[in-house]
């Protein structure tokens, strides 16, 4: 596996940073469904689906972290 340049990023740079989004939406996924779950438990309405602000929170600090996390493989370079 060859190192990428500075400020750039090779296809295997790419794979591992999608691996690890990937790998991160499943708390987020939980976080979600866990809400959901409780909503239904007092009747089913699809109002029940529209994300909570703790839900829209986690989604916003996933986003944050997969941009720090693609800007640090691709300040690592050579």
């Amino acid at each position: 596996m060859a190192q990428s340049k500075k400020w750039s990023l090779n296809q295997d740079d790419w794979k591992k940073w999608g691996k690890s989004a990937i790998e991160w939406l499943a708390p987020l996924g939980i976080i979600y469904f866990g809400f959901v779950a409780l909503n239904l438990a007092d009747g089913f309405s699809t109002s029940d689906f529209v994300p909570t602000n703790a839900v829209l929170g986690a989604l916003a600090l996933y986003v944050v972290n997969q941009l720090y996390g693609l800007s640090k493989r691709a300040a690592n370079g050579k």
